[in-house]
C-alpha cells in the first residue's frame, strides 16, 4: 500500500472517531443540557396553581434534581362565585343595563377561578360584585378565601373587617379581621381608623374604649409618624372626650405638618379661647 493511500485512510479513520467523540458527548450531556419542562396546564380548584413543573433529574454535577412543585391550594367551598343571592332591597335604585354587566363580569370571574383559583384580584373582585347585590354572605365566602389562599395581603382583612362590622354585626370577627390587615401592612392607615370606629360603635362607653381607641390610634402612629390622618382622628377623639389640652396638642402637630389648613387653625383658636 503506497503511502499516500495510508494517509487517507489515516485521515478518514481521525474523522470517524471525531464524529463519534460528539455523538456519544450529546448523548451523555444533551438531556442535562436541554430544559425538560411540563407545559402550562389550566389549574382547577385543589390542585395546583398553573406553572412550569420541573420533572425529576440531574444537574450538571450529576445530583439528582427532585420535582419543582408549587403547594396544592385548598377547596373553596363557598357559594358558587358565578351566582349572586341578590338583595332587591339593596340594589333597587342602580340601573338594570349596571346591574346586567355585574352579572356577566361575576360569570365571567367564575370561569377564571374555576381555571386558575390562585388568583387574589378575582376573589376580591367577586366580593365587591356579590356586596354590592347585598349579597354579604357570597362576599365573605369570597374574601375568606382570598385570605386563605393569600394570607400577607390586607386588602381582604379590611374587607372583611367592614363587612362583619357594618352588615354581619359580628364584631370580634371584624376585630380580627381588622388587627390583621394591619400585621399585613402596617402602612396602610385605613384599618386603623376602621378598628378605632368600631370599638367607638361596639364597645361600652368608659375607660376601656377609650384606651382601646387610643392605642390603636398610637400604633398607627409609631408605624406611620406624622401621619396627618392620624393626628387628626386624636385631635377630634380628645375634643369629644373634653380633654382640650390633648385636643390642642394634635391639632397644633397637624397644623405644623399643614400650616394652610384653616380649618385646623380654627379648632386651634377655638380650643384656645
Amino acid at each position: 500500500m503506497s503511502n499516500s493511500t495510508k494517509n487517507l485512510l489515516l485521515r478518514d479513520l481521525v474523522i470517524l472517531l471525531f464524529l463519534a467523540f460528539i455523538a456519544s458527548g450529546y448523548y451523555f450531556f444533551g438531556d442535562v443540557l436541554r430544559p425538560d419542562l411540563e407545559e402550562k396546564r389550566p389549574g382547577l380548584v385543589g390542585q395546583s396553581s398553573p406553572d412550569l413543573v420541573r420533572k425529576e433529574g440531574r444537574d450538571l454535577s450529576g445530583e439528582v434534581v427532585k420535582p419543582t412543585e408549587l403547594p396544592t391550594l385548598p377547596q373553596y367551598n363557598g357559594a358558587p362565585i358565578g351566582t349572586v343571592n341578590e338583595d332587591k332591597s339593596v340594589v333597587l335604585a342602580y340601573p338594570e343595563d349596571v346591574k346586567t354587566k355585574l352579572r356577566n363580569e361575576l360569570l365571567d370571574i367564575a370561569k377564571f377561578v374555576s381555571e386558575s383559583p390562585d388568583n387574589l384580584d378575582n376573589w376580591l373582585r367577586a366580593g365587591v360584585i356579590k356586596k354590592f347585590f347585598g349579597d354579604y354572605l357570597g362576599a365573605r365566602d369570597a374574601w375568606e378565601y382570598a385570605s386563605l389562599i393569600r394570607p400577607q395581603n390586607s386588602t381582604s382583612f379590611a374587607n372583611l373587617g367592614g363587612l362583619y362590622a357594618l352588615y354581619l354585626k359580628d364584631y370580634p370577627k371584624a376585630e380580627l379581621s381588622y388587627k390583621k390587615a394591619i400585621e399585613n401592612a402596617p402602612g396602610d392607615i385605613y384599618p386603623y381608623t376602621a378598628l378605632a370606629d368600631l370599638y367607638s360603635s361596639s364597645e361600652p362607653a368608659g375607660e376601656s374604649r377609650s384606651n382601646k381607641i387610643i392605642k390603636i390610634i398610637e400604633s398607627g402612629l409609631a408605624a406611620n409618624p406624622d401621619n396627618q390622618t392620624l393626628l387628626s382622628y386624636l385631635a377630634r377623639f380628645y375634643k369629644e372626650q373634653g380633654n382640650f389640652p390633648k385636643a390642642l396638642e394634635y391639632y397644633q402637630k397637624v397644623l405644623a405638618l399643614d400650616p394652610h389648613n384653616k380649618a385646623v387653625a380654627a379648632e386651634i383658636d377655638a380650643l384656645k379661647k
